[in-house]
């Protein structure tokens, strides 16, 4: 999982760690308060998940 995150482009990861920080705002949490790891952590689990929709998602 973590081998896919880092052959991710830049772009795709700043897109989605937006979002996840975007979200999280909308939900009422003060994200500015969130310490790095569990940024980290919850922006790795959206990238995770993002990853395996891709891969299951058929053209």
């Amino acid at each position: 999982m973590f081998s896919d995150i880092k052959m991710m482009n830049h772009s795709e990861i700043a897109i989605i760690s937006a979002a996840v920080l975007a979200y999280l705002e909308s939900e009422g949490m003060n994200v500015a308060t969130l310490d790095e790891t569990r940024l980290r952590a919850i922006i790795t689990v959206a990238l995770a998940s993002y990853l395996e929709t891709e891969s299951t998602v058929s053209v």
